[in-house]
């Protein structure tokens, strides 16, 4: 069954206190293979158990099924059902064991769903530009740099519910200082009173009430300067940082070094919808000159969305890594097994073969023809002719490069003798080649291998002819199926006293009949299907 569908996830569902069935749209083979997630009021994600916590049904069903909870949860939690497929390949297909077509059907599918399992994690993940340049080092160490002011900027949320008190008692001063000039009596009085008014109207000073920020500047040595706008009290060694609290649309901080900017974080001066002016975020870079080199990344306070204006660099996991990390194109690409199974090629005739675009590994499938059975000859013996040999190979490719193919033909039946045998296949890929055998016609008693390939098949038996000495009951040997159930042997010739040659094989890679043997000579044996290759391209 095919997997139509790049369904890869199903909800989040809003629980309300009654629900316990939630459906999944996709492909599951096992229960264990989709994951339940439980995300809380608050947001925190926890994982539910199969068995305790849920059961899954309509397990294999192409339209995907139910989970069915234990407790139907309150309102304000969410339930999202995403696929589980662990990586590993759980099928071993033994050298000259039965084929089945579901088998390796459900193995592709299965592979299937890890791409989907892994395009789902990948939709989740922070992509950037294709064409974006920026370091993750850098953009990291300046996201680390914020974090070091973090204490001085939330020291300022206290003071900053003063400011208006301290700024009110500024206009004090100058009303102490008349006062002491008309009061000689309360002279000493008015001129401590006056000295707390200068204090305080020193304090209202260096803050801004329209804005809030500390108004004041600090040299590398920790010493203060004349009055400019920093965001935060106390000694700064080897660092310069300035806050502009100036009017119009920007709100910024400033990094310097020896007076020289070096990075700021701003509320840029781009306009949103409606007016809402400076409430956009953008981060920006300085080189040693103190230019600007341009915007690292901005933040849309309507949208939420973050933009990257060069691409960072990305540390590629190790396989198996499953921490989160950014991960690289050619990461994703190579968890894919490059990008998935891409396209499934059918090769019928001799040639060269090039990749399809993009296209970096083939699964190729090389099956020889098949044998011709025995036509009737005064020997009497009507065998079948044997099927063609295979082999399986897994190899690198180049998509600019073209391939030798040689597709064998089937063998041809003739009378009065054996068939002919049935032409060998085969595909040379870098220096390798990979060899379908043709399979032998009826004078042969053994089938053949394949060779050159991860897995060598041997071509199907044929059968032996029957024959009851003084009797015209008898018939010819049927041929041998092609590997892989590729094709099927031709009947054997008829008994009585009809004159019927071996029956052709069809499909791929098998065996023609024998002919009758109480036939008159000149019966013709079955011919042999030809050989074919079939390459899954990923």
């Amino acid at each position: 069954m095919t997997i139509a569908s790049e369904a890869n996830r199903s909800g989040p569902y809003a629980c309300n206190g009654a629900t316990t069935s939630f459906p999944y749209e996709f492909r599951i083979y096992d229960a264990a293979h989709i994951r339940v997630i439980l995300t809380a009021p608050e947001g925190t994600e926890s994982t539910l158990a199969l068995g305790t916590d849920y059961t899954v049904s309509s397990v294999g069903d192409s339209g995907g099924g139910a989970v069915e909870t234990a407790l139907a949860y309150e309102a304000g939690y969410l339930v999202t059902l995403i696929l589980n497929v662990p990586f590993t390949q759980d099928i071993d297909l033994e050298n000259q064991g039965a084929y089945f077509a579901e088998t390796i059907e459900r193995a592709i599918d299965l592979q299937t769903q890890m791409s989907l399992q892994l395009k789902e994690q990948v939709a989740r993940a922070v992509v950037l530009p294709v064409t974006s340049s920026v370091s993750v080092d850098r953009l990291t160490g300046a996201v680390l740099a914020l974090s070091d002011i973090q204490p001085q900027m939330l020291a300022l949320v206290p003071i900053a519910e003063d400011i208006e008190t301290v700024a009110g008692i500024a206009g004090a001063v100058v009303a102490a200082e008349g006062h002491a000039n008309t009061a000689a009596t309360a002279a000493g009085v008015a001129t401590g009173k006056a000295a707390e008014a200068a204090a305080s109207a020193a304090a209202a000073a260096l803050f801004d009430p329209t804005s809030y920020y500390l108004k004041t500047a600090f040299k590398d040595d920790g010493t203060a300067s004349a009055p400019a706008k920093y965001g935060a009290a106390g000694q700064l060694t080897g660092k310069d940082i300035y806050v502009n609290d100036a009017p119009g649309l920007n709100r910024w901080v400033m990094w310097m070094t020896n007076g020289l900017a070096r990075w700021s974080m701003r509320a840029n001066a781009t306009p949103e919808d409606g007016g809402n002016t400076g409430s956009n975020f953008q981060f920006d870079a300085f080189d040693d000159a103190g230019d600007s080199l341009g915007t690292v990344y901005s933040v849309s306070r309507a949208g939420r969305s973050m933009a990257f204006s060069v691409s960072p660099s990305a540390p590629t996991p190790a396989s198996g890594d499953v921490s989160t990390k950014l991960a690289t194109t050619a990461f994703v690409k190579n968890a894919l097994a490059g990008g998935g199974l891409k396209n499934v090629r059918v090769v019928t005739a001799s040639g060269n073969v090039t990749p399809s675009a993009g296209v970096t590994k083939w699964l190729a499938i090389v099956c020889g023809g098949g044998g011709a059975g025995q036509g009737r000859s005064s020997v009497g013996i009507g065998n079948g002719g044997f099927g063609g040999g295979a082999t399986i190979a897994l190899a690198d490719v180049d998509d600019s490069m073209a391939y030798a193919a040689t597709v064998g033909a089937g063998g041809t039946g003739v009378s009065n003798t054996h068939g002919n045998n049935g032409g060998a296949s085969s595909l040379v890929i870098g220096g390798n080649t990979y060899i379908g055998s043709g399979g032998p016609g009826s004078a042969t008693i053994a089938p053949v291998v394949g060779s050159g390939g991860l897995v060598n098949l041997p071509g199907g038996p044929r059968d032996y002819s029957y024959y009851v000495a003084g009797s015209e009951q008898s018939h010819g040997g049927s041929g041998g199926d092609g590997p892989l159930g590729l094709g099927f042997g031709g009947l054997g010739g008829g008994g009585g006293t009809g004159a019927y040659g071996g029956g052709a094989a069809t499909g791929y890679g098998a065996g023609g009949g024998g002919a009758c043997v109480v036939t008159a000579n000149g019966t013709f044996g079955g011919n042999g299907s030809p050989g074919i290759i079939i390459i899954l391209e990923f």
